[in-house]
């Protein structure tokens, strides 16, 4: 390996390597210069292949699994932080002004069929909601409502998905501000369709 010496100014000694002067000791100075700058080079690699590495984007991971009391999967969006709730059985992830709710009801009372029918037909009549869908999640039925954009583009609009299991009434909203909520809608579906129904 060549070594340097002295000091690198117009006004230092001529560069030595092995303390003998280049000038005087190398026959062939050409080679002596293409030395120095396969040297550069080599040093140039080693400092830019670090800052290249570093300079890569970071590789974004995909959405969270994750089961919610047991009774339901779900993946997490990217970027949703989960959010502590007091309440049992209550489970909340917020974006900036997006926020996914999931609450866990008790066990269904009565006939399945007549609680999907009689929610179904209220949500029907009801002149805040521009969509009413029926959905099979799973084993499991469920009803999407979409709510009307507001007239106040900041006020919260929502959509509510309601699933009926053998044994659980699962409620799940979407909400953000009118005025942002088409950046959400997207995601909003995506989750939907994530959902699986934990067999018991």
């Amino acid at each position: 390996m060549t070594r340097y010496v002295g000091k690198c100014n117009p006004d230092s000694e001529p560069i030595r390597f092995l303390g003998t002067k280049a000038a005087s000791w190398a026959p062939f100075p050409g080679i002596a210069i293409s030395g120095i700058f396969i040297l550069m080079i080599l040093t140039l690699s080693v400092i830019l292949t670090p800052v290249t590495a570093y300079c890569q984007p970071a590789q974004t991971s995909p959405s969270q699994a994750h089961v919610v009391d047991g009774v339901m999967e779900i993946k997490i969006p990217e970027g949703f932080k989960a959010e502590g709730v007091d309440e049992p059985h209550i489970f909340k992830w917020t974006k900036n002004s997006a926020e996914i709710y999931i609450v866990v009801g008790d066990r269904l009372i009565g006939s399945r069929s007549a609680m999907i029918n009689a929610f179904k037909k209220t949500a029907n009549t009801d002149t805040r909601l521009d969509r009413v869908k029926t959905l099979r999640i799973s084993n499991s039925k469920a009803i999407l409502t979409k709510e009307k954009p507001p007239s106040d583009t900041n006020r919260l609009m929502s959509w509510g998905l309601k699933i009926f299991t053998d044994k659980n009434e699962i409620n799940v909203e979407f909400s953000a501000p009118a005025k942002d909520f088409k950046t959400y809608s997207t995601t909003f579906e995506e989750f939907v369709k994530s959902i699986k129904i934990k067999s018991s």
